[in-house]
């Protein structure tokens, strides 16, 4: 596997940097399984021009969230298959979709409808 070891080594903590002004890459602060909210690249590391991303985190399931979600798929469903926590696969969704920025304060998903 030398192509994701090539990447981890890109996107190691000791590389990364901040992100350089007018980056043209699709990219989503979240918190994964370790619990550290990092930058993740939502698109693939290849096709992002300049320097190869070095500002953000690439992960495969991440970017397979974005995909999927940009085809139309619900968060719900997004988390349950990528096995991503909601919280992140709600934000990836919502930057799929081009709905308003993710705020904080900004509603949650609604996880069960009420049915009429």
């Amino acid at each position: 596997m030398p192509f994701l070891q090539y990447l981890a080594k890109l996107t190691s903590p000791s590389v990364r940097r901040a992100a350089p002004a007018g980056c043209a890459c699709p990219s989503l602060p979240l918190t994964l399984f370790d619990g550290i909210p990092r930058t993740y690249l939502l698109d693939d590391p290849v096709a992002c021009p300049g320097p190869h991303a070095r500002h953000a985190a690439y992960h495969p399931r991440v970017h397979l969230a974005y995909l999927l979600a940009q085809q139309g798929r619900d968060s719900c469903w997004l988390a349950q298959f990528t096995d991503l926590p909601p919280a992140a696969a709600h934000r990836i969704s919502r930057a799929a979709t081009g709905s308003p920025a993710n705020h904080p304060a900004s509603p949650g998903p609604v996880l069960h409808p009420a049915r009429r």
